[in-house]
């Protein structure tokens, strides 16, 4: 193959190794977005944000970002990336039901 796309895959797999990026393939995505579009969100009076899967499947690595701390009702693993800015993953069971603060 050629030397230089060769170098680039190589430099991926690092990156992959290091756990500095998730390579995944177009089906992947694809299906990811689509198990996106089955959760239900709804905001109440008092801004409580509720989320539920409405798949019958996990969707795993779910993830909501932020600009705030959130107190959520589930297991989720948080990473803060910058003084305000938050992820908080989790894998998001079949008819489960989240509650955002």
């Amino acid at each position: 193959m050629n030397p230089k796309f060769d170098l680039f895959l190589s430099r991926l797999a690092q990156f992959r190794d290091n756990k500095q990026i998730c390579l995944t393939t177009i089906k992947d995505h694809l299906d990811y977005s689509l198990a996106l579009e089955n959760i239900e969100m709804t905001i109440d009076a008092n801004g409580t944000i509720r989320l539920k899967n409405k798949l019958t499947i996990e969707i795993k690595g779910f993830t909501l970002y932020s600009i705030k701390q959130l107190k959520i009702n589930c297991e989720a693993k948080k990473t803060q990336l910058k003084a305000t800015t938050y992820l908080y993953s989790f894998d998001f069971k079949p008819g489960q039901v989240i509650t955002v603060n």
